[in-house]
């Protein structure tokens, strides 16, 4: 990703003007900043970030919003309980 803001990298007084990525990062940036831009090549990175994140921690985007429909479920009957004990 620094690759893409700054064309080198400057570590201990030493600049490395391919990067910090090794050789399939440099390359992997080289390759999409030419058809998708910086913008595109950030959204694509990203999303590569996300998933990998996924795989590696235990998490799942079903289990996550069974929790969020089942929290607004339980507000929502809350707050229709709370309602018909005030009128």
């Amino acid at each position: 990703m620094a690759l893409l803001i700054r064309g080198s990298v400057t570590l201990y007084g030493e600049s490395l003007k391919q990067g910090t990525g090794g050789l399939i990062g440099v390359s992997l940036v080289d390759f999409l900043r030419i058809p998708f831009n910086v913008a595109g090549t950030y959204i694509i990175l990203f999303l590569i970030f996300i998933v990998a994140l996924t795989f590696m921690v235990d998490f799942s985007l079903v289990s996550l919003t069974e929790r969020i429909s089942s929290f607004f479920s339980a507000l929502f009957t809350l707050c229709k309980k709370s309602y018909y004990v005030f009128c």
